[in-house]
């Protein structure tokens, strides 16, 4: 018996949750990965950003006095203590075309640029250099707008710019991460209340399935809330279930016709033994053959209907009608019936149950030969891909056509009392191997022909 955690783990809901979850974290480990490339590949461009930014910045905030010289340059409070407290890490200054410098950002920026001898050239430009042994970069850029031409510089290093940017990667890191653990908790929970309503109808068609036996047959699983995917499934459950009970009713009829069949001639039989000595021998041998007959063809049509007991093999039509033949002349010579045999140029090959094979024509011959009058002929003619039995009796009448193949059928003119399982059995060997075998009058007499279609394996 299977654990339970085995039977969790085989689960449709468990196997999708445990995709989802792994499918989310493979996602979230490649936007990890994407993140950190783009972080550690791409730092020289976020320096270079940064400064673009501060000088941007600043020809757009500077202010100017009354004289019209540049003032101040009024940097929100968050920024502001930057470039006070950090002077060595971040400055500007404003100059103009003659290299004359108007502002600087603090006097302790002023010292160590003229110390670094970082000239004033009033030329756009932008690269790195070393102030006091820090690593900086710098940019120059034109201000527009202003009364003169004025330039601005700014100097930001490097190590501030990292750890700007390294405090902004940690906290974009435990975002993405404190992100990725809220989506996957919700979302689980989303997907999990899911999958309960969705399976829902499967449950309830487990149960309703659970619930059908045999008394039960006629019972068919509902579609209703049934999703469009497993509708199929359904509906050929169903379908599987109507050929069950089917087949359950054909048996069931079957063994009633089989008692029914069996009951009478017991009854005689009985009667017979009853009396006061055996009045009729020859009548009693009759009716113990003929009971003997009907179990033998029962155990015939039990076999046939089993299709595990077909053992197929290259099987020669020729020579198993030629075997029919033999077997039945004695019978045909009885009756005063010749068999005639008809043999085309080629003879078909089929891969068939060779027993079986035998069974269908000798029944087809036998019943053909019963229905023939004295002096006449049935003949067997073997084609290149079908065989036909034909006698020269009085044929079939309409009505009685679509009964010919059915169990326990015989016809009201039948002289002998045979079981009517003959043409039973062979309507059974041909469906079993995919052959068509059709009846039609053929004036006189009766034709039956049996086609072989796609068993033909040659032709000899």
């Amino acid at each position: 018996m299977p654990s339970k955690f085995s039977q969790w783990q085989n689960r449709l809901s468990t196997r999708l949750l445990a995709a989802y979850l792994g499918a989310w974290l493979l996602t979230s480990g490649l936007v990890a990965v994407a993140v950190a490339g783009v972080l550690h590949f791409y730092g020289d461009r976020l320096i270079h950003h940064s400064i673009v930014e501060l000088t941007t910045y600043i020809g757009k905030s500077l202010k100017f006095n009354d004289q019209g010289h540049p003032a101040s340059v009024p940097l929100p409070k968050e920024r502001a203590w930057v470039v006070s407290a950090l002077s060595q890490d971040v400055g500007y200054r404003i100059f103009n075309d003659r290299a004359e410098v108007l502002l600087w950002s603090s006097p302790e920026t002023q010292q160590a640029w003229i110390s670094a001898g970082l000239k004033a050239e009033p030329v756009e430009s932008d690269g790195s250099l070393l102030v006091n042994g820090i690593h900086m970069q710098f940019r120059t850029v034109a201000i527009e707008g202003a009364r003169e031409h004025l330039w601005v510089q700014a100097v930001v290093s490097d190590r501030l710019i990292e750890l700007a940017h390294i405090g902004s990667s940690n906290r974009l890191a435990f975002v993405a991460l404190l992100t990725a653990v809220a989506s996957i908790l919700l979302l689980g929970g989303v997907l999990v209340y899911v999958l309960r309503q969705v399976l829902k109808p499967v449950k309830r068609l487990s149960q309703e399935a659970r619930e059908i036996d045999l008394a039960k047959l006629d019972r068919r699983l509902s579609l209703n809330g049934v999703p469009s995917e497993l509708r199929p499934l359904v509906a050929s459950f169903n379908q599987a279930l109507s050929r069950l009970e089917q087949g359950y009713a054909d048996q069931r009829r079957f063994l009633a016709d089989t008692a029914h069949e069996l009951k009478t001639p017991l009854a005689l039989l009985r009667g017979q033994l009853e009396l006061d000595g055996v009045s009729d021998a020859t009548q009693l041998i009759r009716d113990v053959d003929h009971i003997a007959r009907q179990v033998q063809q029962l155990l015939v049509l039990a076999e046939v209907s089993e299709l595990r007991n077909y053992i197929n093999e290259s099987v020669n039509v020729r020579q198993v009608a030629m075997e029919v033949v033999d077997y039945l002349e004695p019978l045909a010579g009885r009756k005063g019936v010749q068999i005639e045999m008809q043999v085309g140029e080629d003879s078909p090959v089929l891969d068939c149950d060779r027993s079986a094979l035998f069974v269908l024509l000798k029944n087809l011959v036998e019943n053909a030969v019963s229905y023939a009058p004295r002096a006449t002929a049935v003949t067997l003619s073997v084609g290149n891909n079908s065989v036909r039995v034909r006698d020269q009796g009085v044929g079939i009448a309409p009505g009685h056509l679509a009964h010919l193949f059915e169990r326990f059928w015989r016809g009201p003119e039948r002289q002998e009392d045979g079981a009517g399982l003959g043409l039973a059995i062979c309507h059974e060997i041909s469906q079993a191997h995919g052959w068509q075998l059709e009846v039609q009058n053929a004036e006189p007499g009766a034709e039956f022909s049996l086609n072989f279609g796609s068993s033909l394996l040659h032709k000899e």
